[in-house]
């Protein structure tokens, strides 16, 4: 396994230089992975980028569709999922922000008499987001 960087001010397009590098590793090494980390939010136009170039510089350019299942362009969050998701510590459940303010609404309102500070608030439009928001920021 190895790791390359291509480093340079954001002004220039390195993507030649890694397209070159890649095509020459995918050449050498047929069953490696290979990884492109981009920014999330241009992950897909990078994805699509990237195999129209490896397109154009592995095939004669005549083909009309091209795929590489060795070639993966994710996202740091992607990433570290792509390599998470089978490990113990990501199967253990999780408890989505609605599942969380479906189970405050149904404890507020079980114990709406008990609740003297908040007794009048449980119908106030936003409450319950926002007790979800304060037990968000202690995670």
């Amino acid at each position: 396994m190895s790791l390359n960087f291509i480093l340079g001010q954001a002004k220039f397009d390195h993507r030649q230089e890694m397209i070159a590098q890649m095509r020459t590793s995918m050449t050498e090494h047929p069953d490696d992975q290979y990884f492109v980390i981009v920014p999330n939010h241009i992950k897909f136009n990078a994805e699509v980028g990237v195999l129209n170039a490896l397109k154009q510089a592995m095939t004669d350019g005549n083909q009309t569709l091209y795929a590489n299942g060795q070639l993966q362009v994710f996202s740091f969050t992607r990433l570290a999922w792509y390599f998470m998701k089978n490990t113990p510590t990501y199967q253990l459940p999780r408890l989505s922000n609605a599942g969380l303010s479906m189970l405050i609404y149904h404890i507020i309102a079980d114990h709406q008499a008990e609740m003297t500070v908040f007794a009048g608030e449980m119908n106030q439009t936003g409450f319950i987001n926002q007790i979800v928001l304060q037990f968000s920021e202690r995670k």
